[in-house]
């Protein structure tokens, strides 16, 4: 059931056939050219969709410089860990996993 969920909250593309040109070349080959054009299945779901990523654009953003900040204050203090810890060139990190 989980898998219809997904399928319900998220708009797809369609594959659709828009035009299909014949050539006939001059050895009397005949060479087919297909073009196709992606279509959304559920336009006005897409257009919720982005309505409400329209609005927690700001939370979302917010929370993505959080975590950046925070990876860089744990690789940041990994790196301060490591310098006072190691010994010489020739031993092992010590905080290596």
């Amino acid at each position: 059931m989980s898998s219809h969920i997904g399928r319900l909250l998220t708009p797809t593309l369609d594959r659709q056939l828009v035009k299909k040109r014949i050539t006939e070349l001059e050895d009397g080959r005949k060479e087919e050219e297909y073009e196709y054009q992606s279509v959304v299945n559920d336009p006005e779901l897409l257009a919720l969709n982005r309505e409400q990523l329209c609005e927690e654009a700001i939370y979302k953003r917010q929370m993505v410089v959080c975590t950046m900040e925070q990876m860089c204050q744990c690789m940041d203090d990994y790196l301060k860990a490591e310098a006072n810890s190691s010994g010489g060139d020739n031993e092992r990190f010590s905080m290596a996993y």
